[in-house]
């Protein structure tokens, strides 16, 4: 949404005024920006010139001739057209009033610097980071580069650490009862033992989450990114099989729970950033289910590109490899299936059958549940048991299936069954075929629409080859092209491709329309929440009022930290600020009739089928044309519902007038229930009949309650309801509500067109049949959610939503893959036509956000884009997308988004300088060596120059991460050795990893002779590389472990010979005596690893006598488990530190804080062991599994994240950017006997020392508050057994001189005496000097009077300069941690040195 701008108003309403490169509120509610620049105002003045720019034919901006202000030309002299700037302040530039640009429109800029007072001399020209076009080179004029601020800018300017979490397996220990409420998990501890697996589900919800908000755990960070909860995708643990992407996820929550969470986080001010998984549609999806029941006359039918039904069914690919544990049930079936002794099955009627309920064949694996137990009419919605009781069982897709359900015809499968009777009749008996096997299941499970089958594609096309997702078709591409020359005659041809483009629309508005009812039902969630905290204001004063809000702002009810001052809130309520709440013409009706409509039929919790006859185009509004999507049911209804086609005008017309009578009836017979408990003068609607400014605020969310209501008692009249007496908060039986049916509605019909037509007028039947008791309860409980309101309460809860930019973000996955990736990838699509599909839907998706939500962050993950522009040939698309950079880029600008997924520059980039990759480049080694001074300098200004890549503010915001739930574990990475993983070929002769291997592949112990030729000559074949990396790792961790235990010699000798011999057996495929995949064993986290290493240590042992005790198990596992992943976690600590001090947002993946371990191919989701579940119970004292060392390293990441979150460090958070040039060090790291071996004084050999050069990056927030972090990289290993530690660093000073060609250092210098403080250490302090030229920043030390050498042994030095602090938060130095030595070991031994940890007080 634009904000709104009338140029005819006075200066200090309703314009926009430019107060530098940050958006901001205005005391008005307008849009600002501020601009700052790093400069020495001693001896310069510095200017900042406005340029009108335009765009050509490919979208490049273009300069277009200087801005001119005539009043600021006299100031500043009539030859000056710039801005003057003071340093270290804010300047605003009011570009609606003085250069008459609208809110949205783009400009450029630049920073003109003089010698001070000498206007007449040459002038520098200099440009923040962010987008830049320099034209200097065709013009031959300096001063032809400039910043650009594109069309649409996004205005976030929310920063801060962000915490990635999957719902399934985070806080385990609590889940919801049936009244929502926050409960113990009764099956928290079968939960913490389980692994997980491709079909089982932890039971993790949103419940975790909540609990989280309440205890405070989630303060410090600004967006909490959860995997997707909008799919209602109830069979998955992950929730990316979309089903209906109006409708929660059931089993992660509901829309109560959703609505709980959303304002606690409010309170907290954190943002909720959704996962939009619009891509794909998995098997249950409700549209792809209506092909399966239709064919080819359901209307979803080319939402997909299925290449036809003609010659046979599609094929589900649901089935493993393994089948022998896979078998099926028949749920509400007509007949009783029971197997003989002859191999046949004995069929009879069933006398419980109903006929009014669905009949569905599920397939499921035997091992994971005893569906004896289960009723005939009941489904099994997750497995009873996660895991067998051998880890090794299921390791993969292959091992298991996912509990599906298919809706089918009981006498279809009956006749399937009889042709399996004659089959094994034609058979010997051995060789018949049970009723229950895996094979019979294939066999039975074959319909006339479709069959369930193996995991390969046939018959539509799934995404990224995965067999149970299926593709949405959301662009037309020349690969359809191709496919409809099949089709001879041209008419039908031409026919065939007009409706194919007809229901891209439909599928591209589908998914607008999600994001807009999302996003938009968020916005009224917080809204009302506010408002219902500002009730009885009415008679108060502005002040008393504002003493209200601030009261309130407490973390409970409103943010800390909400920007509102006494002046705001006079604003708001003399209507002297710009609100859009009660902004609409319609009358009470159309109001009314608005507010039902905008109710998407599809987002009501009823059965599956239901609504996909709602959510079809028969029914619900679907565009037909690009100007279409995103726009309401209303809107079109208000222009003659110019969409309709002769199919859909009858059902969609008879939908039109259950919204016009019925529904509409009843919303005015509940208003006016309502309206006469309200006063006089806070009526819905005026003598005249006309809506009131609180009716048009609250009017919207009552009918959202009435459609919904209406739906409900439509389709089961019985259904019953209850809501909060303080809120008013209307809660449902959705778990009965998921359960009803076209067939319990008794709709039974022969074409999808009559379907549609018995649900709307069952529906109007019912909704006609409403009692009046019911509707006195529904206004009874809408009045309680506005009681004591009056439109001020919702002026103001407007306002305060909208100044703690609160409100859905979004993170879209997989972006680019709504457009034909395939047809790029096998050159038949080119490149440019692609990626202009790709900007034009998700443009509209983003502008439908922002209608209700103008400030979102919206994420676009974009991987794989350099491949996609080779094969699609992108340089032949000349200016438009000259490189797979610019192409981003344009991406970003005109689609709208705030930023990208980093996979580019901080993710791979970082972790390679802390150890070997774990996400595989495909180059000759994951390890890219112990070099890396200049690695920072060079990403952010070297050949990938990432501080010119994007615009300021996508860079400023970027979701920059380490570990994610696409990729390995990173203290899986770090824990073994990714060269054995990903890089040792085994199979070549010469390779160095051979002799590893062979010695785990054959049991020969540490310091023993192998013969060189029989390390050759072994057959390394079908060896796993994960496996040996693991088995390795584990070698070496239990081999220290058994050092620590106080065992006798002996003892230990025991322990490390059974080990040997166990790791033998576990790489060559065996586990207690069976053939087990050595794949599995080397993929499973740690903790699990261990259990199975010692499991067969166990076994291997026949006399029990030796055999380890439960204690010395237990401490030998604990102990390995350490000796593992510490090391690890003391890296993966050094990669946080580098992500805290970066441009971006820095993301924590849930888990890496507490020891999570698992490996994973990057993007593939194969064997799932980075979504094991995460244990909280590590890191609780209480606990009987704490582990030290893993609360120690939490609490480390905790304050590392917690860094964004302290007010004097905001310049981590929105600064611009300046990397300065590499600063000259000496470095001393301390050298071990051991380096293997605990880093303290016993084992301390000497010291190495040297020279360094380290990357350092000053940022500047507008208000003048700055940072500078130096990033450490002295010290580095990259053993996978071996701690890191950072060396000491000694710094004469930190210096600010121009380099690179003017991309780094300061070429105007600094202004001298800034105030500069450790930000670890508040009594640390630095100056800012300039002598004999050189600008630069000086340790000082107050009890001396003296400046000293900079010193530090961290990973990262962090400092920071304020020059004052107005706001809310007041803590600036965060006193829940103390300093500590050597965070991750816990050997009780004097440790030496300053090496910062923590440890919670």
């Amino acid at each position: 949404m634009k904000v709104s701008l009338n140029l005819n108003q006075p200066n200090t309403i309703n314009n926009v005024n430019f107060e530098g490169y940050k958006p901001i509120k205005s005391k008005y509610g307008d849009t600002e920006y501020e601009f700052n620049y790093v400069y020495d105002d001693e001896n310069w003045d510095c200017y900042v010139e406005l340029f009108a720019v335009k765009q050509d034919a490919d979208g490049n901006y273009i300069s277009n001739g200087i801005l001119e202000n005539a009043d600021q030309m006299r100031i500043a002299g009539d030859k000056e057209r710039g801005i003057k700037l003071e340093s270290g302040k804010a300047t605003r530039v009011d570009l609606a009033k003085d250069y008459h640009l609208a809110p949205d429109e783009a400009f450029a800029y630049h920073y003109k610097l003089y010698p001070k007072g000498h206007n007449d001399a040459p002038p520098v020209y200099k440009l923040d980071a962010g987008m830049i076009i320099n034209e200097s080179g065709s013009t031959g004029k300096p001063w032809d580069v400039y910043n650009i601020v594109p069309y649409g800018a996004s205005t976030v300017t929310k920063g801060g650490a962000m915490k990635l979490i999957i719902p399934d397996n985070h806080n385990i220990s609590w889940v919801y009862d049936k009244d929502n409420n926050i409960v113990p998990n009764k099956q928290v501890d079968k939960a913490r033992k389980s692994s997980k697996n491709f079909a089982n589900k932890i039971g993790g919800s949103l419940a975790g989450i909540e609990k989280d908000l309440d205890e405070g755990k989630l303060d410090d960070y600004r967006r909490v990114i959860t995997t997707p909860l909008f799919t209602d995708d109830s069979l998955t643990a992950h929730a990316y099989w979309n089903k209906n992407c109006f409708q929660m996820a059931q089993t992660l929550g509901n829309i109560n729970n959703y609505i709980s969470v959303q304002k606690k986080m409010f309170a907290k001010g954190i943002n909720l950033v959704s996962d939009g998984a619009y891509v794909n549609e998995g098997l249950e999806g409700v549209h792809f289910q209506h092909i399966l029941k239709w064919g080819e006359r359901s209307p979803y039918f080319n939402w997909f590109k299925i290449s036809g039904l003609q010659d046979s069914p599609l094929r589900m690919g649901v089935f493993g490899k393994k089948t022998n544990h896979v078998t099926h049930r028949i749920v509400n079936s007509k007949y009783n299936y029971e197997s003989q002794s002859d191999g046949t099955v004995k069929i009879t009627a069933n006398k419980k059958y109903d006929s009014k309920a669905p009949t569905y064949i599920q397939i499921y694996d035997d091992r994971l549940v005893n569906a004896d137990n289960l009723s005939d009419k009941e489904l099994i919605k997750a497995y009873d048991k996660l895991n067998t009781d051998n880890h090794l069982e299921i390791n993969n897709h292959n091992d298991t299936v996912v509990p599906y359900s298919f809706r089918v015809d009981s006498d279809a499968y009956k006749r399937n069954v009889e042709i399996l009777n004659e089959y094994n009749k034609s058979l010997p008996d051995h060789k018949r075929i049970n009723y229950k096997s895996g094979e019979a299941t294939r066999m039975l499970s074959q319909f006339e629409y479709f069959g369930l089958g193996g995991k390969q594609e046939s018959g539509f096309e799934t995404w990224d080859a995965n067999p149970d997702i299926a593709k949405l078709n959301y662009v037309f591409s020349h690969s359809d092209t191709k496919a409809l020359k099949n089709i001879a005659d041209p008419k039908k041809r031409a026919d065939a491709m007009k409706l194919m483009k007809r229901k891209n629309m439909e599928v591209q508005d589908y998914a607008v329309s999600s994001a807009k009812y999302w996003t938009n039902k968020t916005n009224q969630i917080l809204n009302l929440n506010a408002a219902q905290h500002l009730r009885n204001i009415d008679g108060m004063s502005s002040d008393e009022i504002y003493n209200l809000i601030e009261s309130q702002s407490n973390g409970k009810v409103f943010p800390k930290d909400l920007d509102v001052t006494p002046a705001i809130v006079k604003n708001v309520l003399r209507d002297r600020y710009n609100l859009a709440g009660a902004d609409t013409d319609e009358s009470y009706k159309d109001i009314i009739l608005k507010g039902l409509m905008d109710v998407p039929l599809d987002s009501v919790e009823v059965g599956d089928d239901i609504v996909s006859v709602l959510s079809s185009p028969l029914v619900s509004k679907r565009a037909v044309k690009e100007d279409q999507i995103g726009v309401s049911r209303f809107e079109m209804y208000q222009t003659g519902n110019q969409h309709l086609r002769p199919d859909t005008q009858e059902t969609y017309d008879l939908a039109d007038k259950m919204y016009t009578k019925e529904m509409l009836s009843l919303a005015k017979e509940v208003l006016d229930a309502l309206n006469t408990k309200l006063p006089e003068d806070n009526k819905l609607n005026d003598e005249n009949g006309n809506a009131t400014q609180f009716g048009k605020y609250v009017i919207p969310l009552l009918t959202a309650e009435i459609a919904k209501f209406a739906i409900i008692k439509g389709v089961n009249p019985n259904t019953e309801f209850s809501y909060n007496k303080e809120t008013g908060e209307i809660t449902y039986p959705y778990k009965d509500l998921k359960n009803t049916s076209l067939l319990g509605m008794g709709i039974i019909a022969d074409s999808p067109e009559d379907e549609a037509k018995s649900v709307i007028k069952k529906i109007q039947d019912g909704i006609s049949r409403i009692s009046g008791s019911d509707k006195e309860k529904l206004a009874s409980a809408l009045w309680k959610s506005i009681k004591g309101t009056n439109a001020d309460s919702f002026k103001l809860a407007e306002m305060i939503v909208d100044r703690a930019e609160a409100g859905l973000d979004w993170r879209i996955d997989a972006t680019k893959d709504i457009g034909d990736i395939e047809s790029v990838r096998n050159k038949t699509t080119d490149f440019e036509y692609t990626w202009d599909k790709v900007i034009d839907f998700w443009s509209r998706f983003t502008e439908a956000v922002k209608e209700s939500h103008p400030d979102a962050y919206i994420a676009a993950e974009v991987t794989d884009e350099v491949n996609i522009y080779d094969k699609g040939y992108g340089s032949k698309s000349g200016g438009r997308y000259s490189n797979s950079q610019e192409a981003v880029k344009k991406l970003l600008t005109e689609a709208g988004f705030t930023t990208t997924v980093n996979y580019s520059y901080f993710s791979s980039d970082i972790t390679k300088i802390f150890g070997k990759l774990f996400d595989y480049d495909g180059q000759s080694s994951t390890d890219k060596g112990l070099d890396h001074d200049g690695t920072i300098l060079d990403k952010l200004v070297g050949s990938d120059n990432y501080l010119n890549s994007a615009p300021l503010y996508s860079l400023l915001y970027s979701y920059t991460f380490a570990g994610n739930h696409d990729k390995c574990r990173i203290l899986e990475g770090f824990a073994m050795d990714m060269d054995f993983v990903h890089h040792a070929d085994l199979t070549e002769k010469g390779n160095p990893y051979r002799e590893r291997a062979y010695r785990i592949l054959n049991g020969v112990k540490y310091g023993e002779f192998v013969d060189p030729e029989a390390v050759q000559n072994y057959n390394y074949n079908r060896v796993s590389n994960i496996a040996l990396a693991k088995s390795e790792s584990i070698a070496s961790g239990m081999g220290k472990a058994k050092e620590e235990l106080g065992l006798s010699q002996e003892r230990k000798d025991y322990i490390y010979g059974k080990m040997v011999e166990a790791l033998k057996n576990l790489t060559n495929n065996k586990f207690k005596g069976e053939i087990h995949d050595a794949e599995g064993f080397g993929t499973k986290p740690y903790d699990i690893a261990l259990d199975i290493v010692l499991d067969e240590m166990d076994y291997l042992e026949s006399d029990e006598s030796k055999k380890l005790t439960a204690k010395e198990r237990h401490d030998l596992k604990e102990k390995s488990f350490e000796r593992i992943v510490g090391p690890a976690a003391s890296k993966a600590l050094g990669v946080i530190k580098f992500l805290s001090g970066l441009v971006g947002n820095p993301t924590l993946f849930d888990g890496d804080d507490l020891g999570a371990t698992g490996f994973e191919t990057t993007s593939k989701n194969i064997y799932l062991q980075n979504r094991n579940v995460v244990h909280d119970e590590w890191a609780e004292s209480n606990s009987k599994d704490f582990k030290p060392f893993i609360k120690i390293h939490k609490d480390y990441i905790d304050y590392q994240m917690a860094l964004r979150a302290r007010p004097e460090l905001e310049a981590l958070n929105d600064g611009a950017p300046f990397a300065l040039d590499a600063q000259q060090a000496r470095y001393k790291k301390e050298l071990y006997n051991d380096p293997k071996g605990y880093h303290n004084s016993e084992n301390l050999k000497g010291y190495e020392e040297g020279d360094a050069n380290l990357s350092t990056l000053l940022r500047q927030s507008p208000n003048g508050a700055m940072t500078i972090t130096v990033f450490n990289t002295k010290g580095l290993n990259h053993e996978y057994d071996e701690y890191y530690e950072p060396a000491e660093i000694t710094m004469d000073k930190i210096k600010f001189h121009d380099a690179r060609g003017g991309r780094a250092g300061l070429q105007c210098g600094i202004r001298q005496g800034l105030k500069f403080v450790n930000a670890n250490n508040p009594k640390e302090i630095y100056y800012t000097r300039h002598e004999n030229g050189e600008y630069f920043l000086k340790r000082h030390n107050p009890e001396t009077g003296h400046d000293e050498p900079i010193k530090f042994k961290d990973t990262t030095l962090v400092l920071y300069h304020q020059p004052s602090f107005t706001g809310r938060r007041k803590v600036m130095y965060n006193p829940q941690y103390s300093f500590t030595s050597n965070p991750y070991q816990q050997k009780p031994q004097v440790v030496t040195g300053s090496k910062l940890a923590l440890t919670s007080k």
